[in-house]
């Protein structure tokens, strides 16, 4: 039987043990062996702790993945953060402001100075103004008024009374003559007698069976693009649609014209231009009960005399209508105009001699407001004339110079297009147009130049952007000018808003202003 003796030099117990299964001397069992031999029980200890010591790191382990994914998901929070940072950088960092801004819509003005941007008002900006005649219009609270010379003619609609905005005019002249006076011998009356009791006249029908109409021609000398007429009605109850015809008629019928059936129930006209004519109608009630009813067609250059005929009746008239009158029913017409490439809504009143109206200038000192190494100008108007038909047509809306064309930044309508230029030592340095923008609403444009860059955006949307432009800056922008007249004129153009920035705004921001 062998027998084994654990030395205390080697960590024993100097004791000697045998193999067989004793429970005090014997080898058998691992419990005997820990207890009794210091060494192994430390190394089982050991053992112990290091599967103990496994379990820990094995948790670490875990934990530093876990810790790695943590710190993923923070870099991902981190760079959100960064992100919203900007975003918030963004929203709460100075506004770049306009060195002038001018809402006639609002009526608010408001020019930069040292302590930022300060209000203003319109008399304040002392704006060189010029009208050397007065014109009547349709003022606030709907009601009909007297502008003087010389005093801005601020736009209000005739129903609602709101304000609209600056109108500039061209020169004009009501060819008609007796304007408010349908019983005088110019006015030939078919069918009808004209009652003068009233402050307007009323257009009466006979008992006859004919056309009722009030009939006026007119003789006009070269029309380079055409006419305008327009009368306010107010029918009696069962009157309720007249027809209205406008046409060249020196030689014979065959000539450009416009019968347009005005339906002043529901304020609608509809329009049946002749002879391959371009024309067009609007309608437009009166808070007064009055309707303005106005044709215009293009003639380009005619010269001769021109038919205006006012057709009335149970339904209105066709041109040719013919009834059998009741001898009491008509319509009430007052301020007749007829005058060249016109859509009035002002009106030029006559006596017994036509009467003209000069035209409106606008210009504004702007000093050092626009920067004319880079800038911005946002624009928001609409023209009230036809702009169809028209040839060789040069037209400037708005432009910021220094008092000459050499140095200039305009919107010119010029044939078919709206058109933008930056002028530079007498040279155009951009010259861009667009066609086939909508103007029956506001028109909203932001022009942006500086020396090597220039855009133009229309309505929410980027027509034209150069980047890489040279020799793009004008020098010395200090005049403002609205509705310059290097040609035939526009008609009348109403100005909502008019921004100058002195920088070249990014080209998001020049869209969002559009919008």
């Amino acid at each position: 039987m062998a027998s084994v003796t654990f030395p205390v030099a080697l960590g024993g117990d100097g004791k000697t043990y045998t193999d067989d299964a004793h429970p005090d001397t014997g080898l058998d069992g691992l419990g005997y062996t820990t207890r009794f031999i210091p060494c192994l029980r430390q190394t089982v200890a050991m053992a112990g702790y290091t599967a103990q010591y496994a379990v820990k790191i094995d948790a670490a382990a875990a934990n530093a993945d876990r810790a790695e994914d943590a710190s993923t998901t923070a870099q991902g929070h981190a760079l959100t953060a960064a992100g919203y940072a900007e975003q918030i950088q963004a929203k709460f960092a100075p506004v770049i402001q306009p060195g002038l801004e001018l809402d006639f819509y609002k009526n608010q003005y408001w020019s930069l100075s040292d302590e930022g941007l300060q209000q203003q008002t319109f008399s304040t900006l002392v704006p060189d103004f010029s009208r050397l005649s007065e014109t009547e219009r349709d003022g606030p609270f709907c009601r009909r008024e007297v502008v003087p010379a010389d005093v801005p003619h601020f736009s209000y609609d005739p129903l609602t009374g709101v304000r609209r905005g600056l109108l500039i005019e061209p020169p004009s002249t009501n060819l008609l003559t007796h304007s408010e006076d349908f019983a005088a011998s110019p006015w030939q009356k078919i069918g009808l007698t004209v009652d003068t009791v009233g402050v307007s006249h009323k257009l009466v029908e006979t008992v006859t069976s004919s056309q009722s109409r009030l009939r006026r021609d007119i003789s006009v000398t070269s029309v380079s693009r055409g006419v305008s007429y327009s009368v306010d009605v107010l029918p009696d109850e069962n009157r309720r649609a007249i027809a209205v015809l406008v046409r060249a008629i020196t030689g014979d019928d065959a000539l450009p014209g416009a019968l347009v059936q005005f339906d002043l129930v529901n304020d609608t006209a509809s329009l049946n231009a002749l002879d391959n004519g371009d024309a067009r109608a609007t309608i437009k009630r009166r808070r007064d009960g009055y309707v303005r009813c106005t044709v215009s067609v293009i003639l380009r250059n005619y010269t001769g005399v021109v038919g205006t005929n006012i057709y009335f009746g149970p339904t209105g008239g066709n041109g040719n209508a013919t009834y059998i009158g009741d001898g009491v029913s008509g319509v009430r017409v007052r301020r007749a105009s007829f005058e060249p490439f016109a859509d009035p809504t002002s009106t030029i009143l006559t006596g017994g001699a036509q009467v003209s109206r000069t035209e409106d200038l606008f210009s504004l000192d702007v000093g050092s407001l626009a920067n004319s190494e880079s800038g911005t100008l946002y624009l928001s108007f609409q023209p009230l004339a036809i702009l169809t038909g028209r040839s060789g047509f040069d037209q400037t809306i708005i432009a910021l110079n220094n008092g000459t064309q050499n140095e200039q930044v305009d919107l010119r309508f010029v044939t078919e297009l709206i058109a933008f230029r930056v002028r530079s030592g007498g040279v155009n340095r951009v010259s861009v147009g667009k066609s086939g923008v909508d103007l029956s609403v506001p028109v909203r444009v932001a022009l942006g130049w500086s020396q090597n860059a220039a855009y133009l955006c229309i309505n929410g949307e980027i027509y034209w952007y150069d980047p890489s432009l040279q020799g793009a800056r004008p020098a010395s922008l200090t005049q403002l000018e609205l509705a310059q007249r290097t040609g035939p004129p526009v008609s009348q153009m109403l100005f909502r808003r008019i921004s100058i920035y002195p920088v070249m705004l990014p080209v998001s921001d020049a869209v969002a202003l559009t919008v």
